[in-house]
């Protein structure tokens, strides 16, 4: 995740079919402020209801697709 969290100004970001985790959700939250859209298809069952809630609480702004 370092080189993804390094893009300060990402406004959208791809994850689906991968096996990122809520604490990478929640990582991609803090280094990510300006992030608008995210895509987390598939990626069961690294990221949870609670994890997408939790990273909602960080980016309210940001619209997640599941």
């Amino acid at each position: 995740l370092s080189y993804i969290t390094g893009l300060k100004s990402l406004r959208e970001l791809e994850l689906s079919n991968t096996q990122i985790s809520d604490k990478g959700l929640l990582k991609i939250a803090e280094k990510i402020p300006k992030l608008e859209k995210i895509f987390l298809y598939d990626t069961t069952p690294g990221i949870t209801d609670a994890g997408v809630k939790e990273f909602q609480k960080k980016l309210p702004h940001c619209k997640v697709m599941r």
